[in-house]
């Protein structure tokens, strides 16, 4: 769950900052940005925390979810959470 929250925010972090960095991968033709989940697909992080993003695909979707649905405003309006899956 941790780990999930720490991805969510630093999209939202990334998205927030007035210049991009190369963070997020190309928008998608509905505009859409996918959530930048390299942040934890790498070994370092999969051998510290013992979970690679494949371990936490699913916490994430569901966190996602949650939080577009209850957060107001939605945070992640400009995220393909569909994307996660």
């Amino acid at each position: 769950m941790a780990a999930c929250a720490a991805i969510l925010s630093a999209n939202i972090f990334e998205d927030d900052q007035p210049k991009s960095r190369g963070f997020f991968k190309a928008a998608k033709s509905g505009g859409l940005k996918e959530l930048n989940t390299e942040i934890w697909n790498n070994e370092a992080i999969a051998q510290a925390s013992g979970y690679s993003i494949l371990d936490v695909r699913e916490c994430l979707y569901d966190l996602s979810m949650f939080t577009s649905e209850n957060l107001s405003p939605n945070r992640l309006e400009k995220f393909d959470i569909e994307s996660v899956r």
